[in-house]
């Protein structure tokens, strides 16, 4: 890249913790954008450093994930086996292990989704969900011809759901608490993936309700 700050400069950048969030917030994003594997290192080292904040820690696991790259998985797998650490860390590096989708992931998702933490504990059973997924033949071509298509640069936490859903299904299966958080999580996305007046009208009503009867 040309533009922008050198490898050298991200990297010093990200790993001084007297640097303000706001600049080193822009290092992860840039090294994530430049997508190397010397890019993702750094991220790497960085994230199990539990003397930075669990916010930038939380962004870190994310675009981790994003890399969709197994080398990551040992990294993120020693910060969800840690309950010692922060559960907002945890979870999004469950999160990340299911963006990866490697099924050598299966085992430790398994034990954590019975994790004392809750977050740690949902995040993990879906994440778990999304790796069988991507192992059970459902292929980029089924979710570009079948599902709503994700017109986002993001890996997300459950594909969509088929296009021939209607918006007041996906609306009934958001609310239906009776149906696991995969299948509420694939009605979300659905509906994000729409960008329509409708959609959003829907999102906004479930906020309202969780809100208020929460």
């Amino acid at each position: 890249m040309t533009d922008g700050p050198s490898f050298d400069q991200l990297r010093a950048s990200l790993l001084d913790l007297s640097e303000p969030m706001g600049k080193r917030t822009r290092a992860v994003f840039y090294l994530r954008t430049r997508g190397g594997k010397d890019d993702l290192q750094v991220l790497l080292e960085a994230l199990p450093n539990k003397k930075d904040s669990e916010l930038m820690r939380h962004e870190l696991a994310y675009v981790i994930g994003q890399f969709q790259d197994v080398d990551a998985c040992p990294v993120l797998e020693a910060v969800l086996a840690d309950v010692d650490d922060d559960c907002m860390v945890r979870h999004e590096a469950a999160e990340a292990l299911g963006a990866i989708g490697d099924a050598s992931s299966i085992d430790i998702l398994e034990r954590f989704s019975h994790d004392a933490a809750l977050e740690v504990a949902e995040t993990c059973a879906l994440a778990l969900r999304l790796v069988k997924y991507k192992h059970a033949g459902h292929d980029a071509s089924e979710a570009a011809d079948e599902m709503d298509r994700n017109p986002y640069y993001s890996v997300d936490p459950a594909p969509a759901m088929p296009k021939s859903k209607s918006t007041d299904e996906l609306q009934a299966i958001l609310l239906d608490t009776s149906r696991s958080m995969f299948d509420r999580y694939r009605a979300m996305f659905s509906l994000r993936n729409r960008n329509t007046k409708d959609a959003a009208l829907v999102r906004c009503h479930v906020i309202y309700l969780e809100i208020v009867y929460s």
